[in-house]
């Protein structure tokens, strides 16, 4: 009977760390809706896209007024870090993911601003 409990329950927790690591190994990849509060109104909310394909990762930032793509893109675990052009500055970002939370912020003459982002279901 003991034999039978643990044939029932190891796929069963293998199961469950399965999806477990589907979920963890996300990390940043995704669609994200984000603010920044105290950035300039057309830059104070919209969405991050990270994808990856061939190794490389590549970031869209979306906003009403269009979008821009971040550039020297790194990734080391929950951690992204990129730049992105925005009125003739380049302005480093470096976010970190937590779930379906990602926090950080962003380096501007003016300032570094924090952003929130939340993954997009």
């Amino acid at each position: 009977m003991k034999k039978a409990r643990i044939a029932l329950l190891l796929p069963v927790l293998f199961l469950a760390f399965s999806l477990q690591s589907m979920v963890a190994s996300k990390g940043v990849l995704g669609t994200w809706k984000y603010t920044s509060p105290n950035a300039p109104y057309e830059y104070n909310t919209g969405e991050i896209a990270i994808s990856q394909a061939d190794g490389e990762y590549k970031v869209v930032i979306s906003i009403d007024g269009g979008s821009m793509e971040g550039t020297h893109v790194k990734v080391e675990g929950n951690t992204i870090t990129f730049s992105v052009w925005v009125e003739g500055s380049s302005i480093p970002v470096e976010l970190t993911a937590n779930g379906d939370k990602m926090e950080g912020f962003s380096q501007t003459p003016e300032g570094d601003l924090k952003i929130k982002c939340t993954r997009k279901k």
